[in-house]
C-alpha cells in the first residue's frame, strides 16, 4: 500500500531534524570520552561509567514510573503510536487482538517460554511473535545462541516459516539502519507486520538479526501489548531492547528460566530490584522463589509477582517415565560455566569422566554451557588445543551436546551429572538418576534446595562420583530405588503445579490485565496531545554491566 505524499514529507522532515540532533550529541559524547581517557585511569573510568549507568537508568525509571501513573504504555494507545498511520490497520475498523511478543535471545531458555506460546497461538484473543534476537556473552561479543535455531523450530511445530526481518526490509527497499528511525521506513515496516498479521492467525516468527548480528528491529516496530522474557538482564540485549526502551512500548513479563538455589541471598542478579522494576509481572514458578524475589524489590517499581508454577516444569515432569538405554549408560555432564568460582566442577571432574568412558564403563554426553568456551579460552584458562582436545574425546567416547533443547539432551540420557546449577533441579524434576557434585563451599545452597536434594545422589570427591557411577551402573533401577521413595514428598513439599497448568493462569492473568488496561487508554487515547511528549522513549546508552551469578 502507498503512503501519501504529505506522509512522506513529514516523515522525512521528522527523520532529518531527528538525525542532525543525534548527530551532535554522538559528537558530543565522543569528544567527552577521550577527554576522560586520557585524564581518568582505568578504575576510576569503570567506576564513573557504573555511576553514569545507574544514575541514568534511575532516570530511566522516574519517568516510565510517573507516565504509568497517567497511562499504560504506548502500544495499549495506537494513536500515540505509528499505528494510527496504517489506514488499513484493523484498529480502524475491529477490535484489536492482544499482541504478546516472546523475546527469544538463548534457545535453552526458549523451552521455558515455548508452552506458553502454544496455548496462546491456540486462541483467538492472541496475536503471538517469537523474535529470535542476539545475546552478549562473557566477552561482551554478541552471538547467536541456537536463538534462530529454535523459533525456526517453534515455526515448524505451528505449521508456519522464520522470516528474516533483513528479508522484509530488503524487499521493501529499506536501509536496515533507517528502520530503526520513527519515520517513513518504520512505518513501512510496521505496515507489513500490520498486514500480515491481520490476514494470518498463526504466529509470526521472526529472525531479528542479520549474519552480522546487527537488529535492526525494535520494540516500536512490534507494538506488543505482552513482552515476555526469561532473562531480566538488559545489558545482554542489543541498546534498542533495553528494559526502559521496551517499557515505554509494552508490559514487560518475566517467566523465570534459571533457578535460584544459592544459600547466599545478599545479591541476586536474577531478582535485581534495578532490573525487575521495569517488569509488570514476574510469574514465580515456586513458593520460595516467589517471596525470595519479593524481598528483593524496592518501594518504587511496576512489579506485581504471582505465583504460576513453571510449564517448564511441568514438561520435565513427564520425562519421568522414560525406560533407559541399553548398556552402556549414557551420562549428561552439564556443569556451570563459571569453571573458576568454588560451585563448578568442571575443572575437577571432566578428565575423570572421560577417562571412565574410555574405559567402556559409559558413554559420556557432554553439554557445554554457550558461555564455557568464552570464558575458558578467552579469559586464557583454557589453551583453544586444550577445549579441542576435550571436545575430541567426548565426540570419541560419547556425545558433543550443543542442541537447544535441553528436553532432547535430558530424554537421550540415563544418568545426569551437575553441580550448583539450574540444571541440578531440572534433572531431578526429570526422574533420571542425577548426581550432584558438590562445590568447595559445603554450605552453597539454600534450605529449599537442600530439601530438593534429598531425591538426588551426592559426591564431594573424585572417588564418591565414580563410585556411585559404578552402582548405578550395575544395576540402575536397584541403586536408585531410595531416591525414588522419597521423589513424591519433595515434589509436594517444594513445587507448584496447579491444576489447569502454569500456561492457563499465566493466560488467564495478561486477559485479565487487558480487561483492566483497555478502559483506561480508550478514554485517554480521546486527548493524547499532552501524553506525547510524556512517553517519548527514554535515551539510554548502550553499555555492558558483567552480571555476578
Amino acid at each position: 500500500m502507498a503512503l501519501s505524499p504529505t506522509l512522506q514529507s513529514n516523515a522525512l522532515k521528522q527523520y532529518l531534524s531527528g538525525n542532525a540532533m543525534k548527530s551532535l550529541c554522538t559528537q558530543a559524547k565522543k569528544a567527552l570520552k577521550s577527554c576522560l581517557k586520557v585524564c581518568c585511569p582505568p578504575p576510576i573510568r569503570k567506576s564513573l561509567s557504573t555511576y553514569l549507568y545507574k544514575y541514568r537508568a534511575d532516570r530511566a525509571f522516574e519517568r516510565i514510573y510517573l507516565a504509568r501513573k497517567v497511562a499504560p504504555p504506548l502500544a495499549f494507545l495506537p494513536r500515540l503510536s505509528h499505528l494510527s498511520h496504517l489506514p488499513s490497520s484493523p484498529h480502524a475498523t475491529q477490535a484489536r487482538k492482544i499482541r504478546v511478543l516472546f523475546y527469544n535471545d538463548w534457545g535453552n531458555s526458549w523451552e521455558a517460554l515455548e508452552p506458553l506460546a502454544l496455548v496462546l497461538s491456540g486462541d483467538p484473543a492472541f496475536e503471538v511473535i517469537v523474535l529470535a534476537m542476539p545475546s552478549r556473552v562473557e566477552s561482551s561479543a554478541f552471538y547467536d545462541l541456537n536463538a534462530s535455531l529454535s523459533t525456526q523450530s517453534f515455526a515448524q511445530k505451528v505449521q508456519t516459516q522464520a522470516i528474516l526481518v533483513q528479508d522484509i526490509l530488503d524487499s521493501s527497499d529499506l536501509d536496515s539502519s533507517l528502520a530503526r528511525a520513527k519515520s517513513l521506513h518504520a512505518t513501512k515496516l510496521a505496515q507489513w507486520l500490520e498486514s500480515t498479521l491481520a490476514t494470518n492467525s498463526k504466529p509470526l516468527c521472526l529472525i531479528g538479526f542479520d549474519t552480522a548480528l546487527n537488529a535492526p528491529i525494535t520494540p516500536q516496530d512490534l507494538a506488543a501489548h505482552y513482552c515476555f522474557t526469561t532473562r531480566p538482564y538488559d545489558s545482554l540485549r542489543p541498546a534498542a531492547w533495553s528494559n526502559p526502551r521496551i517499557a515505554q512500548i509494552s508490559k514487560l513479563c518475566y517467566i523465570e528460566y534459571g533457578v535460584y538455589m544459592f544459600s547466599s541471598f545478599d545479591e541476586i542478579s536474577a531478582y535485581d530490584y534495578r532490573l525487575l522494576r521495569f517488569y509488570d509481572y514476574y510469574f514465580a514458578p515456586t513458593p520460595f522463589h516467589a517471596k525470595l524475589s519479593a524481598s528483593k524489590q524496592g518501594a518504587k517499581s511496576l512489579l506485581r509477582i504471582m505465583l504460576s508454577g513453571s510449564a517448564y516444569f511441568e514438561r520435565l515432569i513427564s520425562l519421568a517415565s522414560h525406560k533407559p538405554h541399553a548398556k552402556p549408560l549414557r551420562v549428561l555432564y552439564v556443569p556451570r560455566w563459571a569453571a573458576q568460582d568454588t560451585h563448578s566442577t568442571f575443572s575437577r571432574y571432566i578428565e575423570p569422566l572421560i577417562e571412565a568412558a574410555k574405559q567402556g564403563h559409559f558413554r559420556l554426553h557432554f553439554r557445554p554451557h554457550p558461555n564455557m568456551y568464552d570464558h575458558l579460552v578467552e579469559s586464557n584458562l583454557l589453551s583453544k588445543q586444550q577445549w579441542q582436545g576435550i571436545k575430541d574425546c567426548v565426540e570419541k567416547y560419547g556425545f558433543w551436546d550443543t542442541r537447544p533443547s535441553i528436553m532432547e539432551s535430558f530424554s537421550d540420557s540415563d544418568i545426569i551429572i551437575s553441580d550448583t546449577s539450574s540444571m541440578l533441579i531440572y534433572a531431578f524434576l526429570s526422574g533420571k538418576p542425577t548426581i550432584y557434585t558438590q562445590g568447595d563451599d559445603m554450605a552453597e545452597i539454600c534450605a529449599w534446595a537442600l530439601r530438593v536434594a534429598q531425591g538426588v545422589f551426592i559426591a564431594t570427591s573424585k572417588q564418591e562420583l565414580l563410585q556411585v557411577l559404578r552402582d548405578l551402573c550395575a544395576n540402575l533401577q536397584q541403586a536408585f530405588m531410595p531416591k525414588i521413595i522419597s521423589r513424591d514428598w519433595i515434589l509436594q513439599q517444594n513445587f507448584y503445579f496447579p491444576k489447569g497448568g502454569a500456561s492457563a493462569i499465566i493466560r488467564d492473568s495478561i486477559l485479565s490485565d487487558m480487561s483492566q488496561t483497555s478502559p483506561q487508554a480508550k478514554a485517554l487515547d480521546k486527548d493524547f496531545k499532552h501524553l506525547e511528549s510524556a512517553l517519548c522513549p527514554t535515551d539510554l546508552p548502550p553499555q555492558y554491566i558483567r552480571i555476578k551469578r
